[in-house]
C-alpha cells in the first residue's frame, strides 16, 4: 500500500542538510571577505616591507614612544575593543577597511595572534623610510612562536600603526 504522505525522517534530514549548507555558504562567505580584506592589507604592509633598505636602530624615545602604540592596540584587541583598537591604525589602514568592525574581522580571521597573544616580546625599532618598523615576537595561545613587523608612521604627532607583516615561519614555542 501506497502512502500520499512524504517519509518525515526523510525530509527532516533533507533539511538538516539544506541548514548545514546554508550555513556553510555563509562562513564560506565571511571567510571570502576576511580574505579581501586581509589581501588588502597585505599590500599595504608589503609596499611599508619595501621601503626597508637600510634601516637604522631608531631613537629610543621613538622605540618607547611607538612600543606603547603597539601596546595600547593589543590591549584593545584583548578587550574587544574595535573601536579603540581602530583609532591607532594610521590612515591607509582605516581608509582600507573603513569601520572599526570591519577591521576586527581583518585582524580576527589573519592576525588572531595579536587578537589573543599568549605573551609579546619587542625585539626593537628600526628607522625605516616614512617612519619606524617595530619587530616582535609573539606567541598565540596554541604556543605557536610568530615574528612580525609593525609599521609606524607620525600623523600629527603621535605614532599610528600601517600594517603589520609576518616576517618568519611559526615554530612551537619553547
Amino acid at each position: 500500500m501506497r502512502s500520499d504522505r512524504p517519509n518525515a525522517p526523510h525530509a527532516a534530514s533533507r533539511r538538516r542538510h539544506a541548514r548545514a549548507a546554508a550555513a556553510q555558504l555563509e562562513r564560506a562567505n565571511a571567510a571570502y571577505t576576511i580574505l579581501k580584506l586581509s589581501f588588502g592589507a597585505l599590500v599595504v604592509a608589503a609596499f611599508l616591507a619595501a621601503s626597508i633598505a637600510l634601516a637604522d636602530p631608531a631613537d629610543p624615545r621613538e622605540d618607547a614612544a611607538s612600543r606603547a602604540v603597539i601596546e595600547d592596540q593589543l590591549d584593545a584587541f584583548a578587550r574587544d575593543a574595535w573601536e579603540e583598537a581602530f583609532a591607532f591604525a594610521g590612515p591607509n589602514i582605516q581608509a582600507l577597511f573603513q569601520t572599526p568592525e570591519r577591521f576586527g574581522a581583518m585582524v580576527r580571521g589573519g592576525y588572531a595572534m595579536v587578537w589573543r597573544p599568549r605573551s609579546v616580546d619587542f625585539l626593537g625599532a628600526e628607522q625605516v623610510e616614512g617612519g619606524l618598523a617595530q619587530r616582535l615576537r609573539i606567541i598565540d595561545q596554541s604556543g605557536v612562536a610568530h615574528q612580525l613587523r609593525y609599521f609606524l608612521q607620525q600623523v600629527d604627532g603621535a605614532w599610528r600603526i600601517e600594517g603589520v607583516t609576518i616576517e618568519a615561519e611559526p615554530a612551537l614555542a619553547a
